[in-house]
This record gives structure tokens, C-alpha cells and sequence, in this order.
């Protein structure tokens, strides 16, 4: 273009349009360095979150495989603990049971004893009931009980005496016999009547003739006087002989 001329409207329009495409170059340049920029920025956060996560991924790791150990230590040592406690129970309980057959083992010897104890006194008591029984049934031996006899009212030992003694010279007809002691025994409106002679000889004659009351319809009733174990079995013998004698008793044995 020659010096001193003004550009025409074409040739601005050209300079217009070369400068308007140079500011869209330019601007799309920068659009497109900030897209590159935002990358970077989008993957330099992402590698950023990446690293985090992988750093507490690793930190959890770590703390698990230290609770592990730690589990897995405290479970050794419980376990060796309640081994520990399990051992001494079991042998607390052996020494236990030992006692336990020790005690029963001396239960038995105990009761083993106490049963021969209790036969001993078993035997004991029987030999001194036999003793007793034998003293008693001497010092009873020239006694006699006199049964029906009147008791009349202030009657004294020696009235009674007397009485025994005339019945035994009149009623039973005896001469040689003499009354040591007479007294009164038990209780009841008539009290039956302990008469003691010297000698045995006395009282077999008197029990011979005490028939000789029935047979003078005199209701008196003499009869030895006997121990209570005597009597029991004295007792025993009378109704033996009076289930014996009854047609009733008879018969039921005879069906059996």
C-alpha cells in the first residue's frame, strides 16, 4: 500500500477478519491449556485420593494384624490359664475322691464295729437278763401267792399272818409249816397276799394240797410266785394248752 493513502473498506475488512482469526487461535489455545491444566489437576486429585486410601488401607491393615497378634495372644494365655486351673481342679479332686474312699472305706469298718458292738450288748443284756432273772427267781423260790383272800379294814401284818397260818394247818391240812413273812402286794379292793415259807419242802406241800381248797369251795388261789419273765412264758404256756383244749382252735388246725 503506497505511503499517504488510507486502506480501503476491503483491505480493513481483511485486517478484521486476520485479527479476529488470530483471537479465536489464541482463545482456543487457552481453552484448550485449561482443559489440559484441569486434567492434570483432576488426576494429581485422584492420585491425591488414591494415595489416601491406600495409606489408611494399609494403616487398617496394619491395626488388624496387631489386634490379631494380640487376640491371638490373649487366647494363648487364657487357654494356658484355664489348663492351668483345669490341672489343679482335676487334682484337687483326685485327693477328693481318695478321701472320699477313705472316708467310706472307714464307714464301713465303722459300721462293722458298731453292729459287733451292738451283738456284744445284745449278748451282754441277754446274759445279764438271764442273771437278773436267775437272782430274782431265788430270792422268789419259797414264795408263794395267796389270791382271794379278805382283806378286812385295819387288818395288820400280824392278824395276817395269823390268818395264812390257819389256813394252811386247817384248810390245807398241813401241820409242819411255818410262815416266815406275810404281806399284802399290789393293789385292788382284795390285794393278793406274798406269804414266804423257811423251806422249799413247805412250799412243794403247800402247792400239792391247794386242792384241797376247790374241793371245799374256798375261793382262794395259790400260785407260785414267778419273775416276770417266768410269768410271761407261764403266761404263753396256759394259752397254748387252752387253744389246745378249745374244739375250735382244734378244727382250724385240722383244715390247715
Amino acid at each position: 500500500m503506497p505511503i499517504g493513502h488510507s486502506p480501503t473498506k476491503h483491505q480493513s475488512g481483511l485486517r478484521g477478519r486476520e485479527m479476529e482469526h488470530g483471537n479465536g487461535k489464541e482463545l482456543t489455545g487457552k481453552r484448550k491449556q485449561q482443559g489440559e491444566e484441569e486434567d492434570t489437576n483432576k488426576k494429581a486429585r485422584t492420585m491425591s485420593e488414591n494415595s489416601e486410601e491406600n495409606v489408611l488401607e494399609d494403616a487398617m491393615d496394619r491395626l488388624l494384624e496387631k489386634l490379631s497378634k494380640k487376640m491371638d495372644s490373649m487366647e494363648t494365655r487364657v487357654t494356658k490359664r484355664l489348663d492351668e486351673v483345669e490341672e489343679r481342679i482335676a487334682g484337687r479332686i483326685e485327693i477328693l475322691e481318695a478321701r472320699v474312699d477313705e472316708l467310706e472305706a472307714e464307714n464301713c469298718q465303722l459300721k462293722g464295729a458298731i453292729e459287733e458292738m451292738r451283738e456284744e450288748n445284745a449278748e451282754i443284756r441277754e446274759k445279764y437278763g438271764k442273771m437278773v432273772n436267775q437272782q430274782d427267781r431265788i430270792n422268789r423260790r419259797n414264795n408263794l401267792i395267796f389270791m382271794g383272800v379278805e382283806e378286812k379294814s385295819g387288818e395288820t401284818p400280824g392278824q395276817l399272818r395269823e390268818n395264812i397260818q390257819k389256813l394252811i394247818n386247817v384248810e390245807l391240812e398241813i401241820d409242819d409249816v411255818f410262815i416266815d413273812a406275810a404281806y399284802r402286794v399290789g393293789r385292788g379292793k382284795t390285794r393278793p397276799v406274798k406269804v414266804r415259807v423257811i423251806r422249799m419242802s413247805e412250799k412243794d406241800a403247800i402247792l400239792k394240797n391247794k386242792r384241797k381248797l376247790k374241793s371245799k369251795n374256798i375261793p382262794i388261789f395259790i400260785i407260785p410266785d414267778l419273775t416276770p419273765e417266768d410269768a410271761a412264758k407261764s403266761k404263753q404256756v396256759r394259752e397254748e394248752r387252752r387253744k389246745q383244749r378249745d374244739p375250735r382252735y382244734n378244727q382250724d388246725i385240722q383244715m390247715k
